[in-house]
């Protein structure tokens, strides 16, 4: 998981070194079962890491020791996406299909903002499966990985800020357990950290760095919209301790205010005073936790922390080792569009809307591989509308314009048609 988790695609990859006389073993275009496991009175109890795929060796020679490298079954959505559900249609149902699309089984279905209803496609027939993917992951606020069971699952991290252990409530003193409200809450009815790890397992080099959060505001932008965004605050707590945000910019299913508004709540809810302790730590053990775990950590004077796995190497050598490394954020988490490829054409699409003036600019420009500009924008207010559409090849450039009141329509053009059925008017009969 990278250090902007919201929309990350989580890939496990495997090395496999192995004693390989002769190359009697050859795992090459394989997939390939992973687990540990040890004894226990007779009794064998596994771990299972899930299937890896193995593809073609780095090294053809053959050796005594090969090495052989493989990855989870989130390498399958690297596939082209195939746009084939009737819209409208909750994001639960796109999910679903792309994960057939691949072969994949849906882990999980009740996400957060699952039942947000999606109204069409916006994506091209170059897009990615993984890219539509991370999207729908992002209407969650999360992550998606696969799971052990080989499934694909949409998961948000953990908030478990505000939860007390019963330990805490031992520790109390009257005074300070007097002034606290508790209550007592049922399996399933409020998130729990994953797992517990302390200082018992660490090896000497485990860093902490300084408390991240608490989440105080979560905004929805579109970057190429100005003056369009959708935000949750705690303006109170901003005044106090500074902003905290978390921000999803330039999500293609929620270009409306109406879109926003319906995924946002769900969002602010789950995340409001979020927080989490950036750390990092070799250990012995561990081969259970995931990248994306709520855990309460130890440190080695058992002090209690809220943290959230995010990069975790685990390794076997007769023994079990392993290295745990959560990223400190930044202040304000963006979640960043994706990033344009340069060998295709660069578009470019800009919605202004200034509430304060009345006035609404719409643009749109295109470069294409011959380096052919076009552009046209769209200027309104309540007493006109501008318009203008420019073309530029190398330093020659073709613009028209229109400017309409209620009073008047002005044209400038190098050329004007106007058709009809039975009449047609062709400026360039008339002028010069």
């Amino acid at each position: 998981m990278n250090d902007t988790f919201i929309g990350t695609t989580i890939a496990k990859k495997i090395t496999v070194n192995i004693l390989n006389p002769n190359n009697e073993i050859n795992l090459e275009d394989k997939t390939i079962s992973v687990e540990t496991g040890i004894m226990i009175d007779g009794i064998e109890e596994k771990v299972p890491f899930g299937n890896f795929i193995i593809p073609k060796p780095d090294n053809e020679e053959v050796k005594t020791k090969t090495s052989f490298v493989g990855y989870d079954y989130m390498i399958k959505f690297n596939e082209l996406y195939k746009d084939r559900v009737t819209y409208p249609c909750a994001a639960k149902i796109l999910f679903q299909d792309i994960c057939n699309q691949v072969g994949i089984e849906a882990g999980n279905l009740n996400f957060i903002n699952a039942d947000f209803i999606i109204k069409g496609n916006p994506f091209d027939e170059e897009t990615q499966c993984k890219t539509v993917l991370s999207k729908i992951a992002e209407l969650a606020g999360g992550f998606v990985h696969i799971g052990r069971d080989n499934k694909a699952y949409i998961t948000t991290p953990k908030n478990i800020t505000n939860v007390l252990l019963v330990e805490d409530i031992h520790n109390m003193k009257v005074e300070e357990l007097n002034k606290t409200k508790v209550k007592l809450l049922s399996s399933g009815t409020k998130e729990k950290a994953d797992y517990r790890l302390n200082g018992n397992n660490y090896q000497e080099n485990f860093v902490k760095n300084n408390i991240w959060g608490k989440v105080n505001s979560i905004s929805i932008v579109l970057s190429d919209v100005k003056g369009e965004y959708t935000t949750r605050q705690d303006e109170a707590d901003i005044a106090s301790e500074g902003l905290t945000e978390i921000v999803i910019e330039d999500n293609p299913f929620l270009a409306t205010q109406e879109d926003r508004e319906s995924v946002i709540t769900a969002l602010w809810e789950h995340y409001k005073d979020f927080e989490y302790l950036p750390f990092k730590v070799d250990y012995y053990g561990y081969p259970y936790t995931d990248s994306g775990d709520s855990i309460y950590i130890y440190d080695t004077k058992d002090n209690r922390y809220v943290s959230c796995i995010f990069n975790h190497t685990f390794t076997f050598n007769g023994g079990y080792s392993g290295n745990i490394e959560t990223q400190a954020l930044s202040k304000t988490q963006y979640q960043y569009k994706n990033n344009i490829n340069t060998k295709k054409k660069i578009k470019k699409v800009e919605l202004s809307v200034d509430k304060m003036n009345g006035k609404i600019t719409s643009e749109v420009a295109r470069i294409n591989d011959e380096l052919e500009e076009t552009n046209s924008k769209i200027e309104q207010t309540d007493t006109q509308i501008r318009i203008e559409v420019s073309k530029k090849v190398d330093s020659s450039e073709i613009i028209s314009k229109i400017n309409q009141s209620a009073e008047e329509i002005q044209i400038n053009a190098n050329k004007l048609s106007l058709e009809r059925k039975g009449y047609k008017f062709d400026r360039r009969q008339y002028y010069n």
